[in-house]
């Protein structure tokens, strides 16, 4: 959900049809704030320049089982050490 709202709030060409393909997609397990705390705190993930939405991302991906693909230097260096990093 967090992914579709980013591009929602972005210019898309062929808005209508590339929102409505990406609601078709299965979803992730989107975890609770209560889940994203626990989640920061056991994973000492405070200070490492990722932001909420970012970490919530991450506990995601751990909880649905799926790995991550994204080109932020950050994202990806955590997910690195999560092993949830999506690989070629």
């Amino acid at each position: 959900d967090l992914i579709i709202g980013e591009f929602a709030c972005g210019n898309l060409k062929n808005r209508q049809k590339i929102l409505s393909y990406m609601q078709a997609l299965p979803k992730a397990i989107n975890p609770t704030h209560e889940e994203i705390l626990i989640f920061i705190e056991n994973y000492k993930l405070y200070g490492k320049g990722l932001g909420y939405i970012d970490i919530c991302l991450l506990c995601s991906s751990l909880l649905t089982n799926v790995k991550i693909w994204t080109l932020d230097k950050r994202l990806n260096s955590v997910g690195k050490l999560l092993d949830i990093n999506f690989n070629w």
